[in-house]
């Protein structure tokens, strides 16, 4: 299965702990030496990020998300689910449950 489907509401997530991450006008910039590559998340993302400092039920990050910006909420958590998954095929945050 791959990570894009293996992200789910039921999942928890949380950052791996290999990127190292510097805040940039309210984005981030995160920096795998393992795969020797830079990813950059916006305002946003840069937010999820933050939330998973912890480990996090995605139905939770997406219910506080979609409280704390504007949006339809289905379009937020399609939103998020989407970036989960990137993140989790890149390896910049682990699926713990």
């Amino acid at each position: 299965m791959d990570a894009v489907r293996a992200v789910g509401l039921a999942s928890i997530v949380v950052q791996n702990r290999e990127p190292l991450s510097a805040d940039l006008d309210g984005g981030v910039l995160l920096m795998s030496a393992e795969q020797g590559r830079f990813f950059g998340l916006d305002a946003v993302g840069g937010e999820v990020w933050r939330r998973l400092e912890a480990p996090a039920l995605v139905s939770d990050l997406c219910a506080g998300l979609a409280a704390d910006y504007d949006g339809p909420p289905d379009a937020i958590t399609q939103d998020v689910l989407d970036l989960l998954g990137r993140m989790a095929e890149r390896g910049l945050i682990e699926i713990v449950a």
